[in-house]
């Protein structure tokens, strides 16, 4: 699960840097970073959870650290 969590968080990433280099106006370059980000805490939310329902927070520290 770390792994999808780092993948989405270097998306995100490079779709900010992506569209900074575009030209876009800042109000829907804005509005795609917070998407991005919103994704990325709902997915280590649902890790995070699924971790200490499974292995309590020994389970759930190891899901930051991966």
């Amino acid at each position: 699960m770390g792994l999808k969590i780092t993948g989405a968080a270097l998306a995100a990433c490079a779709l900010l840097t992506f569209d900074a280099l575009s030209g876009e106006p800042d109000e829907m370059r804005l509005a795609k970073a917070r998407a991005a980000v919103k994704g990325l805490c709902e997915n280590l939310k649902s890790a995070l959870m699924t971790e200490l329902k499974a292995g309590g927070l020994r389970g759930a520290f190891t899901v930051t650290n991966k």
